[in-house]
């Protein structure tokens, strides 16, 4: 299997899940909107959760990305959090517009996946210890 099909599988991962959720989204539907077969599939990931954990990762990953880039260090404290916000609206399309790939994962396995529940929690722990430096004070 390729890179490009695992990132098929990922992709087509985020957007299925995201518009239908992790319990409506099949093997067979990931397959098919990647075009990807089952034997592929199965070559890369052992099931639906390992590929969920993966897509969760990517989706987390590449959003940090884009926030960690934005530079508030100019922008007067009391202004930070308002910049900060303008700032992810100048992005563009995607930027949050699409869903949230990690709420909406917390919200459907908040009890029901023992594999998925701590890589979410893992998610939003770093996200918030990520992003926290650039709301403090200039000097601090």
């Amino acid at each position: 299997m390729t890179s490009s099909s695992r990132e098929k599988l990922i992709r087509s991962t985020q957007a299925l899940m995201l518009s239908r959720s992790y319990s409506a989204t099949g093997v067979d539907d990931i397959c098919r909107d990647a075009r990807v077969s089952k034997g592929s599939f199965y070559h890369q990931f052992s099931s639906k959760e390992d590929l969920a954990i993966a897509a969760l990762g990517d989706f987390y990953e590449a959003g940090l990305k884009k926030l960690l880039a934005i530079n508030l260090s100019d922008v007067p404290p009391e202004r930070r959090l308002l910049a900060f916000l303008d700032a992810i609206a100048k992005q563009g399309p995607n930027v949050g517009t699409d869903g949230c790939l990690t709420g909406a994962l917390a919200s459907e396995m908040s009890r029901s996946s023992q594999s998925l529940q701590p890589e979410v929690c893992r998610s939003f722990s770093e996200q918030v210890e990520r992003l926290d430096p650039l709301m403090e004070p200039r000097g601090g």
